[in-house]
């Protein structure tokens, strides 16, 4: 049932506003790969990742307006690497280089999330309250930080990315998908946060 389900909300989903062309959409089977982790001893390859994908996401900042965050996986430019790139209002860009959850909360919050790999639909996810991740960032200093909230919901969907998984994997209900336009109103109506 729950293939079926997934059928239907990829048959929804599949003729969709795409905002950069090096971002690879949800029919590409890229996305469904594991990530590998990167060799920390190469610099300059790590660099030129994060270079492609803040350069993806400074074009995407152009073509639509991110209100608290956005974030890419370097699967979605077509690299099978455990590196994410999240934006956040308050802290601009921020680089995750082979992040691994460490912990999380058992209590969870369900809100609406968006993918650049199918931008105009939108979907009620379950994601834990805080979570806790081991990385490297950008200076490959090894961190342990904690996460609340929509930090903690941003960078857990860019880690699912790594493993292969898309948000509507999570979803509890199929019917819970909608395009970017009803989002948009029910937000201006307060009907969601």
């Amino acid at each position: 049932m729950k293939q079926q389900a997934l059928l239907l909300t990829v048959r929804f989903i599949r003729d969709h506003m795409i905002l950069h062309d090096d971002i690879k959409q949800i029919d590409d089977p890229i996305l469904r790969k594991k990530s590998q982790e990167l060799d920390l001893n190469a610099p300059n390859e790590i660099n030129d990742i994060i270079n492609k994908m803040r350069s993806t996401l400074d074009v995407v900042h152009t073509r639509y307006n991110f209100t608290w965050s956005s974030g890419i996986s370097a699967v979605q430019i077509g690299i099978l690497k455990r590196i994410c790139l999240t934006w956040l209002p308050d802290e601009g860009f921020k680089a995750f280089i082979n992040p691994i959850i460490l912990s999380s909360s058992n209590d969870t919050n369900i809100k609406y999330e968006g993918c650049l790999s199918f931008f105009d639909k939108r979907g009620k996810v379950p994601r834990p309250n805080w979570i806790e991740v081991e990385y490297y960032n950008d200076s490959l200093e090894k961190k342990v930080e904690r996460f609340d909230e929509n930090k903690a919901r941003i960078l857990s969907h860019e880690i699912d990315h790594m493993d292969g998984i898309l948000y509507i994997d999570r979803m509890q209900d199929s019917d819970g998908l909608i395009d970017i336009e009803t989002y948009k109103q029910m937000k201006k109506e307060g009907k969601i946060q």
